[in-house]
C-alpha cells in the first residue's frame, strides 16, 4: 500500500472486558446509555466515577415480541458489591466453556464489611451522586445495590446503573421544585 499506511496481514483483535445491560425497555436503556456518554463528555475526569459507555445495540421487535436493547460498558474490574448485597433477580454473568456460553445468576456472598471499607464505599458513592446532582442536574431516583460498582483493591466506586428513575430537575432540589416534578410524593 501507500507509504506510511499499515496493513496487518491478519485482522487485529482487541479484547477487553465488558459488562452489559439487556432490557426490553429500549428507551430507558438508551436514555441511560446516552446519559453516561453525556456525563463523560462534560468532564473527562468523570471516568473515575462512571462506567465508560462503549456501544448500544438495538434489536427490532418481531413475531409479537418486544424489542431488545443491549448497552455495553467497559468493565471496571471485579465488583465487590456482589459480595455485600443481593443484586436484582436479573443479574447474570456469562460463563464460556469452549465455544459455548451459558448464563449464571449472580449470588451475593454477604461478607462482613469493615468500617474502613464501608466508609470508602460511602464516600465514593456519595461522590458519584454529587457529580450526578450538581454537575448534571439529575436525580438518580432508584438507588439500589446494583447502582454502584466497587473495586475493592483500588477503592474506586463507579456508578454503573442509572436505574429507571433518573430525572432532570430545573427547579433545584427544593421541596416546591420536587413537588412539581413528583406531585405524588
Amino acid at each position: 500500500g501507500p507509504r506510511g499506511v499499515f496493513k496487518p496481514s491478519s485482522p487485529t483483535r482487541i479484547t477487553r472486558q465488558v459488562v452489559a445491560r439487556v432490557s426490553t425497555h429500549v428507551l430507558r436503556l438508551e436514555r441511560e446509555f446516552q446519559l453516561c456518554k453525556q456525563i463523560h463528555a462534560k468532564d473527562e475526569k468523570n471516568v473515575e466515577h462512571f462506567v465508560v459507555a462503549i456501544e448500544l445495540v438495538k434489536f427490532a421487535p418481531g413475531n409479537g415480541e418486544d424489542g431488545l436493547a443491549v448497552s455495553i460498558f467497559e468493565a471496571p474490574g471485579p465488583n465487590y458489591v456482589r459480595e455485600l448485597v443481593a443484586l436484582s433477580a436479573n443479574a447474570y454473568q456469562g460463563i464460556q466453556n469452549d465455544d459455548k456460553w451459558k448464563k449464571q445468576h449472580l449470588e451475593a456472598v454477604f461478607e462482613e464489611l469493615s468500617l474502613d471499607l464501608f466508609l470508602e464505599f460511602a464516600l465514593g458513592s456519595t461522590k458519584c451522586l454529587e457529580i450526578l446532582h450538581h454537575q448534571n442536574r439529575l436525580v438518580h431516583g432508584e438507588i439500589m445495590g446494583d447502582a454502584f460498582h466497587f473495586e475493592r483493591k483500588s477503592g474506586r466506586v463507579k456508578m454503573i446503573n442509572f436505574g429507571s428513575g433518573a430525572v432532570s430537575f430545573e427547579n433545584g432540589l427544593t421541596s416546591a421544585g420536587w413537588y412539581q416534578e413528583h406531585p405524588d410524593v
